[in-house]
């Protein structure tokens, strides 16, 4: 590791060494050959995060390193705020495939089911002439109580995603779906913050 410590770049020995061990040590690592020895997303960003925070004046990376035992939940809690419930550690636990398309699906149809709702509420003076369908209450909300027409066109988007997802139809989710991760994020975030400004 001392010979991976830049002075110029700033990087001290045990910084080094931290990150020369999660890249690639005996126990767990990013690099393991084992998938299941190889850390958590949640669990390297806590390394990463307490070695920035080192490096800031805060808790050192002795510190801040993860409690042996500790697993993905309690590593996303103190990076966060947010703590998964134990049914959601057991679902994630199952996840075998690394695959980035399918947590892209599985987030795409979680950023629709939590934000249709939203627009419920702030549409519920009109709630009983608007139709069941997604669609066409999107299309209703539009045309009959000022949706603004980019919103529109960006819950169409995730309406559409979500239900390639919800459908496993590859094909569609090829022709229509996001592009990459970022393109996904990036329209959850404009419409997240568009219906935040509806909700005043």
């Amino acid at each position: 590791a001392a010979k991976l410590a830049d002075v110029a770049a700033g990087w001290p020995v045990d910084a080094a060494r931290a990150v020369k061990d999660l890249a690639k040590a005996d126990g767990k690592s990013l690099c393991h050959d084992s998938l299941r020895k190889r850390p958590t997303l949640p669990e390297a960003l806590t390394t990463l995060r307490a070695l920035l925070s080192g490096a800031q004046g805060g808790a050192g990376v002795e510190e801040a390193a993860p409690a042996p035992g500790d697993e993905a939940a309690a590593a996303a809690a103190r990076t966060t705020g947010y703590e998964p419930s134990p049914l959601s550690v057991q679902v994630r636990g199952m996840r075998t495939s690394g695959d980035a398309q399918a947590r892209i699906q599985d987030n795409m149809l979680l950023a629709f089911k939590t934000l249709m709702p939203r627009l419920d509420a702030v549409y519920a003076s009109r709630s009983a002439a608007a139709p069941d369908g997604f669609e066409e209450r999107i299309n209703f909300w539009h045309r009959e109580c000022g949706l603004p027409t980019e919103l529109r066109r960006q819950l169409h988007s995730l309406r559409i995603w979500a239900n390639a997802a919800r459908h496993h139809d590859a094909a569609r989710w090829r022709r229509d779906g996001p592009r990459s991760e970022g393109e996904a994020s990036r329209l959850v975030a404009a419409v997240t913050e568009a219906i935040g400004a509806l909700e005043g």
